[in-house]
């Protein structure tokens, strides 16, 4: 081998050395990213149940406003006319 070829070969050694420390970076990257989207879909799922959980009591709570509204106007006008019978 000439001098010319056996530098181009370790030229080529260094650059492929380089290429697979740089893929084993982009593999600890992807690693770390995956890791890291999971965590954001756990915490992504849990706050949708504990918003679906805060709607349904909402819900609830307005359906028992709506019940003890209409008891409160049926209470009122049971008052006036007791009131009216009284003048």
């Amino acid at each position: 081998m000439r001098p010319g070829e056996v530098r181009k070969l370790e030229k080529e050694v260094v650059a492929l050395r380089e290429a697979v420390s740089r893929s084993s970076e982009d593999s600890a990257l992807v690693s770390d990213l995956k890791d890291k989207n999971e965590k954001l879909r756990k915490e992504l799922s849990d706050s949708n149940k504990k918003l679906a959980a805060s709607e349904k009591k909402a819900k609830s709570l307005a359906s028992e406003l709506k019940k003890v509204s209409a008891e409160l106007e049926q209470s009122d006008s049971e008052l006036r006319a007791l009131l009216g019978e009284d003048e």
